[in-house]
């Protein structure tokens, strides 16, 4: 997926991409691949996230009273290094994870440049 394009501060100003932050809510951990592009950089990348998931949660493999089935979800959210420079900046990511996954913010950490 590939968000909407954000000016990170003013529009007119470069920025240093340094870092990026996707949140999540979900019954197990997704695994994901993510980066910002920079000025209508449509780009995701090929490679496939690995999945860090549920584990031995499934039906007639996972230890009674110990697996988890279905919950309210937990939050997951990792910082994940970013490079770059733009004005402008979008999220580009894969995610790979359990089908309750919700991807639902994200946030980055630009240092702000000059105009030129």
């Amino acid at each position: 997926m590939v968000t909407a394009f954000q000016p990170m501060g003013e529009g007119v100003r470069l920025k240093r991409f340094l870092m990026v932050r996707p949140s999540f809510i979900s019954d197990s951990p997704p695994g994901i691949q993510a980066t910002l592009n920079k000025e209508w950089n449509l780009g995701v990348s090929n490679d496939s996230p690995p999945y860090l998931g549920a584990g031995e949660n499934f039906w007639d493999v996972g230890l009674w009273d110990v697996a988890v089935w279905s919950g309210e979800g937990q939050s997951y959210e990792a910082w994940l290094g970013a490079s770059g420079t733009g004005r402008y900046a979008s999220l580009a990511m894969r995610v790979r994870g359990a089908a309750d996954t919700i991807f639902v913010s994200w946030q980055a950490l630009v240092e702000q440049g000059g105009i030129l």
